[in-house]
């Protein structure tokens, strides 16, 4: 990958401004049916940090090491009975790294808001585990998760993976394997599973662009009883931005302001909160709504090709692209 910040080496994917290495393994002590898209006292989120994670590097130093923070629940307007846990898994943009690990600010944080308000009478319960810089295809992203799901059970699990692995060259098909075996194992202890596609950044790189693609379009083609994609992707654009936009909610072309991190968990909450309802209410106004997205955003082949090439095919068109 080419430098987007003029002191950022190449291939600087993690967070980490010296030469990027493979994630090592762990030191001890990233609907179909893909859905579209704060109240501060009325939202639950315990947040657990353990030394393995959220752990972000800086230039030529150790790494440095985040304490718990928790924010208490607010249960006194909280009606008993249904609580939703979910589990937000990956690499730096589930941690909410940003400021070469000076903030951190998760998505969850907004996932949380918006569900429970939304939810009104769910306590929303939202745990996040990311590690700036992990790979997936190493074999220390699967057994920072199998930790986790060994000791809490979820309702649903959030995945984000990848971007690291595109900027080492690994390829999709190896990629997207480590990632359905996440899947895989989370469904098997009776989670739901939520996959997100992989955003893009600041770099233009039509090889990039094309694996980055390749890998998406697995995800949200990927079927499997529990499974569910959304494609977080054209939620949260880079290129198309104004620069007054990216500069609320980009930090440095990877990774995202706090501000860009609620953003990007607004929308993530818009998707599980319509899988929810789908689940709990299928004739309500908003699960009709959920399903018409989950027909609009059906992922074509098609869709891969090049659309400079006329003989590559025919050009699908989504509704919702056309208002």
């Amino acid at each position: 990958l080419v430098s987007w910040t003029q002191d950022r080496p190449v291939n600087d994917i993690s967070g980490d401004r010296s030469t990027p290495q493979p994630t090592p393994e762990p030191h001890p002590g990233q609907l179909h049916s893909p859905v579209s898209t704060n109240s501060h006292r009325t939202s639950i989120l315990r947040r657990r940090r353990t030394s393995r994670v959220t752990r972000a590097r800086t230039h030529q130093e150790p790494p440095q090491r985040r304490t718990p923070r928790e924010i208490p629940p607010a249960t006194a307007t909280m009606s008993e009975g249904k609580t939703l846990r979910i589990f937000c898994f990956g690499d730096s943009l589930t941690a909410g790294y940003s400021a070469y690990g000076a903030v951190y600010h998760p998505y969850s944080i907004a996932l949380t808001k918006k569900l429970s308000r939304d939810l009104s009478d769910t306590q929303v319960i939202a745990t996040d585990n990311g590690m700036p810089g992990d790979v997936v295809s190493q074999g220390a992203f699967a057994k920072r998760f199998e930790s986790e799901l060994s000791q809490t059970t979820y309702d649903w699990v959030i995945v984000l993976g990848g971007t690291n692995d595109l900027a080492y060259n690994v390829p999709p098909e190896r990629i997207f394997e480590s990632l359905r075996r996440i899947y895989d194992s989370a469904i098997a202890k009776g989670s739901k599973v939520l996959a997100l596609t992989v955003p893009e950044c600041a770099v233009k790189d039509d090889e990039l662009d094309s694996r980055r693609r390749q890998l998406n379009n697995t995800i949200l083609s990927h079927q499997s009883p529990n499974y569910h994609a959304f494609d977080l992707n054209p939620r949260i654009p880079y290129h198309s931005l104004t620069e007054r936009e990216r500069q609320r909610y980009w930090d440095d072309g990877l990774h995202l302001t706090a501000a860009g991190y609620d953003w990007m968990g607004t929308h993530i909450a818009e998707a599980l909160g319509d899988l929810v309802e789908l689940e709990r209410n299928p004739d309500s106004r908003r699960a009709r709504r959920a399903r018409r997205h989950v027909e609009e955003e059906i992922c074509f082949d098609e869709e891969d090709g090049d659309p400079r090439s006329l003989s590559g095919g025919y050009v699908v068109v989504r509704m919702r692209d056309l208002n």
